[in-house]
């Protein structure tokens, strides 16, 4: 992977296609095509420096140390597989995203100053290759963008749950500690639609912000058809806990079924 010193590189992502994504994915919230609507939310377009842009007493090195460590425990926990998935989070004015071939490269052994960096406001590469971000980047950037409150994205290929998402079926709540941090509801699946796609991203964007006040419990999860799960939440924390227990209960359910 190729690495730049900090600062040299001065990067853009395609912003004009990145607006039109996040466009896409309020005028689909808008239309209320699947999920709930939250009365009264008025659609948010911000620079991505919302309500968690701010100083935090955790600084950018133990944000970037615990994205490291939370890949690798999603690898060893069977989370996540070799073919992917992604992690980024939003602090202190920066975004941080893991780079593409994390799980086929890496195997999610991934080091702190393998992480791309943003500016959050102008949303310039700061720190690495930005060649090297993943397809499903601009989903994230996107949920940034029209979501302030988002702090962390979470996208990986837990077994279990891929079996739900892999029939394009609703996951019901099956364990209680599912249905506490659920909110006593089952995690959807999106409508099918190209893998990595932009279309893809801008239906993710429209689900999570048609139901934007769920993850001020912490977080909101969905799954992805044939594809996985993603979640976006708070914090790296709620995303991953929401992740892990989302598997527990697809587990159950499955197993369940053999009773």
């Amino acid at each position: 992977m190729l690495k730049m010193k900090r600062g040299i590189l001065s990067m853009k992502l395609d912003i004009k296609e990145l607006d039109r994504i996040v466009a896409l994915g309020l005028q689909g919230a808008g239309e209320g095509s699947a999920g709930h609507a939250c009365a009264g939310d008025a659609p948010i377009l911000t620079n991505g420096a919302g309500a968690v842009e701010q100083q935090s007493k955790f600084g950018n090195g133990y944000v970037r140390d615990k994205i490291v460590k939370t890949g690798r425990l999603m690898f060893d926990r069977q989370l996540t597989d070799a073919g992917g998935g992604n992690i980024s989070v939003r602090h202190n004015g920066v975004i941080y995203i893991t780079p593409q071939q994390s799980g086929e490269i890496k195997r999610w052994q991934l080091e702190p100053d393998d992480l791309i960096a943003l500016n959050a406001s102008t949303l310039d590469v700061i720190e690495n290759d930005g060649e090297m971000m993943s397809r499903e980047a601009l989903m994230h950037i996107g949920v940034y963008k029209a979501l302030p409150e988002v702090g962390a994205v979470l996208h990986a290929h837990p077994r279990y749950c891929l079996v739900y998402a892999s029939a394009s079926k609703q996951m019901p709540v099956f364990t209680e500690n599912f249905a506490y941090f659920s909110g006593d509801k089952p995690m959807d699946c999106i409508k099918k639609l190209p893998g990595t796609s932009p279309e893809m991203a801008a239906e993710v964007i429209s689900f999570f912000y048609r139901r934007r006040s769920e993850i001020q419990a912490g977080a909101l999860g969905a799954l992805i058809p044939e594809h996985g799960v993603v979640i976006a939440g708070l914090t790296l924390d709620d995303c991953f806990t929401m992740l892990d227990n989302a598997e527990v209960n697809a587990m159950v359910g499955l197993f369940s079924k053999l009773l």
